[in-house]
């Protein structure tokens, strides 16, 4: 699988964002030509002192930092952002294909991150799955998508980070876990360089929603909301 970027309220790389209180960051798919305000993440978190042991580098992307105002993206969300059987509709709520298929991408996306969270050293304890809060992650996802705008709706949904993987190809099972190994990749350390990990290794937040929304080109959007 080739390297993606990293783009987030600033771009990291090329397939990733990340924003944080407000810290938010994205994971760039191939063809979006979206690009970054720059400047480091605002947030300040870090990651507890755990050391990860892979060693990994990033392989790019960048996280915007700056304070996220709460208010709703200029793409516009949906007030259901129910799921639907992948048949694009006129309703307004996001295509997030198939309902297994979509169940099954965030049941992995939450482990993922648990996974990582549990290889450092000392190990962090899971995030929560916060099932309440996806439909209106799948909103955000959507409006991102609708927009072509990383983090347009961030903090629509109440999170006080995000990290998002924009213009990805699918399935959404398959390119979760690609985006979160390049976000993990950019390892420990201050700056936008290391938002999506710093996101990722919370120890202030308790929770994650991780959202899905196909756009009518048929690439992903995926956000990552903590809580």
């Amino acid at each position: 699988m080739r390297a993606r970027s990293f783009v987030a309220c600033a771009a990291i790389g090329a397939l990733v964002w990340a924003c944080s209180s407000s810290d938010a960051s994205t994971l760039q798919g191939p063809g979006n030509g979206s690009t970054s305000s720059g400047g480091a993440s605002s947030s300040g978190a870090t990651s507890s002192g755990a050391t990860s042991s892979s060693g990994a580098t990033s392989s790019g992307g960048t996280s915007s930092g700056g304070t996220s105002s709460g208010g709703t993206s200029s793409g516009g969300t949906s007030s259901s952002g129910g799921a639907d059987s992948g048949t694009k509709k006129d309703t307004g709520a996001p295509d997030t294909g198939p309902v297994d298929e979509l169940t099954a991408a965030r049941a992995a996306c939450v482990q993922k991150i648990n996974e990582y969270r549990a290889s450092l050293t000392p190990a962090l304890p899971p995030l929560q799955q916060y099932v309440a809060k996806e439909a209106c992650t799948d909103a955000e996802s959507k409006s991102d998508g609708d927009s072509n705008t990383p983090h347009g709706a961030f903090g629509t949904c109440g999170e006080t980070a995000q990290d998002e993987c924009p213009g990805w190809p699918g399935p959404p099972g398959t390119l979760i876990l690609g985006c979160l190994a390049q976000m993990w990749a950019e390892g420990p350390g201050t700056g936008a360089g290391h938002g999506h990990y710093n996101n990722m290794t919370t120890t202030s937040r308790t929770q994650v929603s991780c959202g899905f929304y196909r756009t009518a080109k048929g690439d992903w959007w995926a956000a990552q909301n903590f809580y």
